[in-house]
């Protein structure tokens, strides 16, 4: 009688230990599951954040009368302009979209007779597309595709105190 027990005891304790293998197993597969997920949607988010924040910050860093313009090198190359001046001499930079990077190229007045070479842009992050379209007076519609295909679309505005800041 004693050794039937004993048998049924190792059973009971043998079909515990599958359970509790077989959960714990499926623990880790469910958060490798949601890790995995988790990974891909901050990758998939880290270009688009990055592109916005960027050109966000660069107008603000800007934000003053008519100092952000738009050019258009091409129908397929629009880029947003940001003009300054330092110690007498006028600089503009070039936010655009070519080779598969949104490019910054920044060159000074002295520069400016000389013609455009957009492969001269310090590249920042990969892009395939930006296509910028004026609102309104101190509003621009921004739309980029990110590299891996993903669009989006922000919209840019200025606070300075007087006048518009786009030149169209």
């Amino acid at each position: 009688m004693k050794q039937k027990t004993h048998a049924v005891d190792v059973l009971v304790i043998l079909v515990l230990f599958v359970l509790f293998t077989a959960t714990a197993v499926a623990t880790v597969l469910i958060g490798i599951k949601i890790y995995g997920y988790s990974v891909n949607s901050m990758e998939d988010n880290y270009e688009s954040r990055t592109m916005s924040s960027y050109l966000y910050e660069k107008i603000r860093q800007n934000d003053v009368d008519g100092a952000i313009g738009v050019a258009y090198f091409s129908e397929e190359m629009p880029a947003i302009t940001l003009e300054e001046v330092y110690e007498d001499t006028s600089y503009v930079t070039y936010l655009y979209v070519y080779d598969g990077y949104l490019r910054e190229l920044t060159l000074s007045e002295a520069e400016g007779g000389q013609e455009f070479n957009p492969n001269a842009g310090q590249r920042i992050i990969e892009a395939n597309s930006l296509n910028i379209a004026p609102v309104e007076e101190k509003l621009l519609k921004v739309t980029y595709e990110t590299s891996d295909g993903e669009k989006d679309s922000i919209y840019l505005t200025t606070h300075c105190e007087s006048g518009g800041a786009y030149e169209y």
